[in-house]
């Protein structure tokens, strides 16, 4: 579900960039072929929304089960979050800012960007602008934030004025972005404390149906020339039944017995997993760069197609080496961090 919901981002981005849109095509490149390329490529809001579901559920969710074991340690929460989301989001950071100045001409600021490295985009400064893509790490890292504050605070600790003080900031943070998006990441998390049950038809046939349902009704509420401007649902009442759907597939997909008969995409799974985060936050500012040489088509014929396919082959090639660098050394990171902090290797 990672991978694909990047894969989603990542394919938009460069369908937008390399072609007009559906509706500005010849009218005999309007078929039904076209219509649902198109249409495929244009969920990658949805996608953050799964995003946000499964990091509750991964790490919202981690931290509940360790705290029913009066297991967690704050220190290692802090660590492993930190290089986590840091590790691969302060070079993107630095990328974006060099393709802006050298590419585009935009003034340096590297305070905009020390800032969106800390989650601080959208609340005190801009996401940068060749990286819009960006917008939502915020979100991540005061998910992170409030829910090892409350961890810290339900572990019983001697200082519970810092995880106050987290906690306090934290609302403050979500009294300016939009709150509801960290009550789908607490969702996901509280999806732990279902017990698993030994029938989970119910679970799939209700998670898509409610993923179809707001699925539909968000893409009816993007403005666009092809599609009919109908509110099936308000915006908000939209996110909440597609974040519900996405719970409820989380919580089938867990069952071991579907686990072993998808055993076949293991492989393919783990690999565009583990890249997802890379390719997530790097491909905005190098798709840009890549604008500079890849003009955008004006119709769809073999020549477009073809430069399309080679603009995802380069990309795709830039984004593995540059998660090689980085995001890959993750753990290796961890260890010589938490040796140096004289943390128990757990």
């Amino acid at each position: 579900m990672r991978g694909l919901a990047a894969l989603s981002v990542f394919l938009g981005h460069i369908r937008g960039d390399s072609f007009v849109d559906y509706g500005a095509l010849p009218a005999a490149q309007k078929g039904f072929a076209t219509a649902t390329a198109f249409a495929i490529t244009r969920t990658g809001f949805e996608a953050v929304m799964v995003f946000f579901v499964l990091s509750g559920y991964l790490v919202g969710g981690q931290v509940i089960r360790l705290v029913q074991r009066n297991d967690f340690d704050i220190r290692l929460y802090a660590l492993d979050r930190g290089t986590r989301i840091l590790l691969p989001l302060i070079p993107a950071c630095l990328v974006t800012v060099a393709i802006g100045w050298g590419l585009f001409g935009q003034p340096l600021d590297l305070w905009q960007a020390v800032l969106n490295m800390v989650g601080l985009n959208g609340i005190l400064v801009p996401t940068l602008t060749y990286n819009a893509a960006l917008w939502s790490l915020a979100f991540e890292i005061w998910f992170y934030v409030l829910a090892g504050a409350a961890g810290y605070l339900l572990s019983r600790h001697r200082r519970p004025a810092i995880a106050l003080i987290a906690i306090a900031v934290g609302v403050a943070v979500f009294c300016i972005l939009p709150a509801r998006y960290a009550l789908f990441w607490f969702m996901g998390a509280l999806c732990v404390l279902i017990p698993r049950p030994a029938r989970v038809v119910g679970f799939a046939l209700g998670g898509l149906l409610l993923c179809l349902l707001g699925g539909l009704a968000l893409q009816l509420n993007v403005k666009s020339d092809s599609i009919p401007d109908i509110t099936l649902l308000p915006q908000a009442v939209a996110e909440a039944v597609f974040a519900f759907g996405v719970c409820f597939l989380v919580i089938f997909l867990c069952n071991p017995a579907v686990d072993s008969a998808i055993s076949i995409l293991r492989k393919p799974a783990l690999y565009l997993s583990s890249i997802s985060y890379t390719l997530y936050v790097f491909h905005v500012p190098l798709d840009a760069a890549l604008g500079r040489v890849f003009p955008k088509a004006e119709d769809l014929s073999w020549n477009s197609i073809a430069l399309f396919s080679i603009r995802i082959i380069l990309l795709l090639v830039m984004i593995n080496l540059i998660f090689l660098a980085f995001e890959a050394q993750t753990y290796r990171v961890r260890r010589i961090l938490k040796a140096a902090l004289l943390i128990d290797q757990k």
